[in-house]
C-alpha cells in the first residue's frame, strides 16, 4: 500500500490483510501475524483460508471471513 496508508494500518490493533487480484495475500500488519501465528513471509502469496480455517477455528468467524472476501 501507499506509505501513509500503510503506516496507518500498521497502526491498527486489529488484524488488517490486503488481497491481490487473485484473492491472494499481498501485504498484513503485524496484528494480523499475531493472530494468525504464522511468519508473515509465509502468509504472502497464498488465500487467507490456508490460515484461517483450522480445526480450532470457531466456524462463525470462518463465516464471516469468507463473506467479507466475497
Amino acid at each position: 500500500p501507499e506509505p501513509l496508508l500503510a503506516e496507518a494500518l500498521r497502526r491498527v490493533p486489529y488484524g488488517v490483510l490486503l488481497l491481490d487480484r487473485d484473492a491472494r495475500i499481498a501485504w498484513v500488519n503485524d496484528a494480523w501475524v499475531a493472530m494468525c501465528g504464522f511468519p508473515r513471509e509465509a502468509m504472502l502469496g497464498r488465500v487467507p483460508a490456508e490460515f484461517c480455517d483450522g480445526p480450532d477455528t470457531d466456524p462463525a468467524s470462518v463465516a464471516r471471513i469468507r463473506a467479507g472476501l466475497a
